[in-house]
């Protein structure tokens, strides 16, 4: 690829407008624009033929998971609380 070649292209995106304003601020720190970004983004998409970051999905913690299948143990009826009180309430869920 030549990366001396003019630039003729024109890239059209929507995105979230704080999304735009907050990565703009910290490239004008690193004394890029938006466009130098794009381009260097694509420059290292085509150098390792990758995506140039690891992506890795939000997976919830061990406790999390356990509280999760006990609330839908909840509304599936296989478990039951039998809470009067908010203060019975907290203590049974131990805060």
């Amino acid at each position: 690829m030549n990366t001396n070649a003019t630039k003729n292209e024109t890239l059209h995106i929507r995105i979230n407008k704080n999304l735009k304003q907050e990565a703009e601020y910290i490239l004008q720190n690193m004394g890029l624009s938006t466009s130098d970004a794009v381009n260097l983004f694509l420059k290292q998409v085509i150098n390792t033929n990758t995506i140039p970051f690891t992506i890795k999905a939000k997976i919830p913690n061990k406790e999390t998971l356990e509280a999760m299948q006990e609330v839908k143990d909840m509304i599936n009826g296989k478990i039951s609380k039998n809470t009067q009180t908010l203060e019975e309430f907290f203590e049974e869920m131990g805060v």
